[in-house]
């Protein structure tokens, strides 16, 4: 199909953790009119995300159609060169080409504001403000930040029902507005045949309020307690961001709207370390009183505390540190750790006991089973990268942590009373499998029965009209009727 028969743009709304479950419940209550009307227009499905199901490598796969063992990306972060330490992985450490990238190429403008995995920005036909925004270099072309300076000297009355949200999530929130603001700004200024934004705030929100809404949950706040939903009034103001993003279309433009994953409760904390040394497949220096964890400051600076592990005595080691649902193994090879002990011919051996053990292994006080799955990173992915990523990737409905100080390898999750006791292990939700997709507009319709996260950049090429690259896992989805 040609490009002018499909017509000339694409906008793509990202919104982070945007859950199938939950939209499709407010969607049915007539609580978001958007949505509703974009799904009974266009083609909507639940979107597989990646293994793990982690913001990183699922935009990542998103930005290039690509699985980790292509991208190099399992996490936010890798294990620096010669070192058990880890930075943080910014946009030049990715392995694979992105669709702007591509689409600049191909002499197409594009636009992309606040997408998970671009800082710094890189110099494509258009602009980018990347997101992680931790310093001022996330924009290009760098005459942005007086646009972004502007935009921040307005006035944002945000929604009352927000004022008993925690004030770091209501900072969010106004940071969502002014991406939004300077997105809506720019593309009028100037369209572009590719426009992606990616809003964070139904991710932030429903990490730190499930409990509230989620009944069946162990910190459950009785009714009575609260008169708002953080949640729903969460997903009610997505739904008017995308109401907005509707206005810059055109008659036969393409919407997009995804997310990178779902959401689900989260009660419990597995010690993933603490549960290796007991195993005696982790080992500390006499003495040694630390965490292998790292906050978000750290995480930020690339620094990471590894100090206190005898490498001598180690086996095996868990090397994401960000909290979530899934965590990475990584054995102590020769040749290939500063340190390693474990030879190559009983590499796999080591593998297949960490796994057995792990899938094996029973909550003390409830009996039950922690570990979901446990995959040997060959049966994952593949790739020229796969050495990038961990040796064995883990999921669980537990939050995997890798702290140390503790005698037990398990604890309830805690909701913090104030946000000054806010801390990662205290959220009471984290990432499911399936995020969303709905696609309206270029003649998208129908049913789609299965779409993969890999899949949407290669369907993106094709509105496009540009020819999808041979070494994309992604397949183009069968929604264009015309």
């Amino acid at each position: 199909m040609s490009r002018e028969k499909m017509r000339k743009r694409v906008i793509v709304a990202g919104l982070d953790g945007a859950s199938p479950e939950l939209l499709e419940k407010l969607v049915a209550e007539g609580e978001l009119p958007t949505f509703a009307g974009l799904m009974r227009d266009g083609v909507y499905c639940r979107l597989r995300s990646t293994i793990p199901p982690h913001s990183g490598p699922a935009w990542t796969a998103f930005a290039t159609g690509r699985n980790p063992g292509k991208t190099g990306v399992a996490s936010f972060q890798k294990l620096k060169e010669n070192s058990y330490s880890q930075k943080i992985i910014v946009s030049k450490d990715i392995c694979a080409e992105s669709i702007w990238q591509t689409a600049t190429k191909c002499g197409l403008k594009c636009g992309v504001m606040n997408v998970p995995m671009t800082h710094p920005p890189s110099k494509i036909n258009g602009y980018m403000v990347s997101g992680l925004n931790i310093s001022e270099r996330r924009y290009y072309p760098e005459s942005l930040l007086d646009e972004a300076r502007k935009i921040e000297r307005l006035k944002i009355e945000l929604p009352v029902s927000t004022n008993i949200w925690d004030y770091c999530y209501r900072q969010d929130l106004i940071r969502d507005i002014r991406n939004l603001n300077m997105f809506i700004e720019l593309e009028n200024r100037s369209m572009s045949d590719l426009s992606v934004i990616v809003l964070e705030i139904l991710d932030r929100i429903q990490h730190r309020y499930w409990h509230w809404s989620d009944p069946v949950h162990p910190a459950h706040r009785d009714p009575e307690v609260k008169e708002v939903d953080p949640i729903r009034d969460a997903y009610k103001i997505a739904d008017g961001f995308i109401s907005r993003i509707c206005e810059l279309l055109s008659p036969g433009d393409l919407l997009i709207v995804l997310s990178d994953h779902g959401m689900r409760g989260c009660s419990k904390i597995f010690f993933m370390n603490k549960y290796l040394e007991r195993e005696g497949l982790l080992g500390f220096k006499d003495g040694s009183d630390f965490s292998m964890g790292s906050d978000r400051k750290q995480l930020l600076r690339n620094e990471s505390i590894i100090d206190g592990v005898d490498w001598d005595r180690t086996t095996a080691f868990m090397v994401n540190e960000d909290l979530m649902t899934s965590a990475g193994i990584r054995v102590n090879l020769k040749g290939r750790e500063p340190s390693g002990i474990v030879g190559q011919s009983d590499y796999d051996d080591v593998l297949d006991r960490i796994g057995n053990a792990l899938r094996s292994v029973e909550d003390p006080e409830s009996g039950g089973r922690i570990i979901e799955s446990v995959h040997r990173r060959g049966d994952i992915y593949h790739g020229d990268h796969q050495s990038l990523l961990p040796d064995l990737v883990v999921t669980s409905s537990y939050r995997l942590s890798p702290d140390v100080l503790t005698d037990k390898i398990t604890a309830f999750v805690s909701p913090p009373e104030s946000e000054s006791k806010l801390t990662p292990e205290r959220l009471t939700a984290h990432h499911s499998d399936y995020g969303i997709f709905i696609a309206a507009g270029m003649g998208a319709g129908g049913e789609l029965s299965r779409a993969e996260i890999i899949d949407v950049a290669p369907t993106i090429l094709a509105a496009l009209g540009i020819p999808v690259p041979a070494d994309m896992d992604g397949k183009v989805l069968g929604m264009f009727q015309d």
